[in-house]
């Protein structure tokens, strides 16, 4: 109390200019603060409203697990309602098939400590009770001092379904060309390798598969040179097919006719030469046994 005593009555005016000033900093920065607050929580309340407009599925769960949010789109791909997934564990919701609840505890930890989270694909049962794949893409947010985990899902089933039947149509032709009875053979035209063929174009010949493989068209070749076959592989390229008889030889030396009905095909570009072997052996020796006995006749 002396001290401000012996203050001179300006330097007490100047003292309180500057407190009324730092009063009226305080109180602006308060206002800030609040203003900021006030737009967080906008934001926070604009969010869902955002989300329900996007195309794609999007759901978010807390760090436990519990589906907080699913958006309009989602429960469009599944044929649920909102009411379905909000409030439940994600292991609790209908869409969820029995075997794969063990994979989503898997999946879900991992999202949770990963600090890189990569998109996966998940299969779930629709309410109508069809199957049907998603490409789910996970990320970690902070909505205020809360973690919460953002998923979108993408619906590719149909692209799933594509891709299954595509797979289904190759087996099958994998299944045919296995089991057929002439012999199938691929040729790369560039090298003469014989990239892939059937059980009966090997053991025919009387290889094993994998002696087979390390050939060349021309190491089973009996009737032309390397020469010949390299430049009847060029003609096969230019006429785009050809059906021709030629001779090849087996493993032992033993020499067979071959009737051979070839074709080019591009495979991812790349063109190759597929080819059917028949063995005409019999066939010629009974025309010729035939045409003998004709003119002995």
């Amino acid at each position: 109390m002396g001290r401000d005593q012996n203050k001179t009555k300006e330097q007490l005016i100047t003292e309180l200019d500057e407190m009324r000033q730092r009063i009226t900093e305080l109180e602006t920065s308060e206002s800030k603060r609040n203003q900021i607050k006030t737009t967080i929580s906008f934001t926070e309340k604009d969010l869902h409203n955002l989300l329900d407009l996007m195309p794609v599925g999007v759901s978010m769960l807390d760090m436990k697990g519990v589906i907080l949010y699913c958006n309009p789109a989602l429960c469009r791909m599944t044929g649920y309602t909102i009411g379905e997934f909000t409030g439940k564990h994600f292991s609790e919701v209908p869409s969820i098939r029995a075997e794969n609840i063990s994979i989503a505890h898997r999946l879900f930890n991992s999202l949770k400590g990963e600090k890189t989270r990569k998109p996966f694909e998940d299969i779930y049962q629709c309410a109508d009770g069809t199957i049907s794949w998603s490409d789910v893409h996970p990320c970690l947010i902070k909505i205020g001092s809360k973690r919460r985990i953002l998923m979108t899902h993408h619906d590719i089933t149909e692209r799933k379904q594509i891709e299954q039947a595509l797979q289904d149509t190759s087996n099958l032709q994998r299944s045919l060309f296995a089991q057929a009875a002439e012999s199938l053979v691929l040729v790369d035209v560039d090298t003469g390798a014989l990239l892939d063929f059937n059980e009966a174009a090997y053991t025919r010949l009387g290889y094993t598969r994998e002696e087979f493989a390390r050939l060349k068209l021309a190491d089973v070749e009996a009737k032309e040179s390397p020469e010949e076959v390299a430049k009847h592989i060029e003609r096969l390229v230019k006429q785009g097919s050809d059906i021709f008889e030629t001779q090849h030889r087996t493993k032992n030396g033993d020499i067979y006719d071959i009737e051979m009905s070839s074709k080019i095909i591009q495979l991812s570009g790349k063109k190759y030469a597929q080819s059917i072997w028949r063995n005409i052996t019999e066939l010629k020796r009974a025309k010729e046994a035939l045409k003998q006995s004709e003119e002995r006749a």
